[in-house]
């Protein structure tokens, strides 16, 4: 088994590598040592999840602007309505 210092150096030459570089690296077979290559592949999950998390709270985000956009319409819709009397 691995030891954690080793994974830790994996881990950090895959940052300066870049997910693309990594992921041709194990695409290719050359990952290395098994447990080499099998980091490198539970590193790019774990980017992928970070990368969906991410989207997700962005879509979040753009909800709730609508949401604000539509209400602040709605409210100067009614307070036209009401200034001239029509509601």
């Amino acid at each position: 088994m691995t030891d954690d210092k080793q994974k830790a150096k994996w881990r950090a030459d895959f940052e300066k590598q870049g997910r693309e570089a990594v992921r041709a690296m194990v695409s290719n077979g050359r990952g290395g040592p098994r447990q080499h290559y099998e980091e490198a592949v539970e590193w790019l999950r774990e980017k992928e999840i970070e990368d969906g998390k991410r989207a997700s709270k962005a879509e979040r985000r753009a909800q709730m602007i609508y949401v604000a956009l539509a209400l602040i319409v709605l409210i100067v819709l009614g307070l036209n309505l009401a200034a001239f009397g029509l509601l």
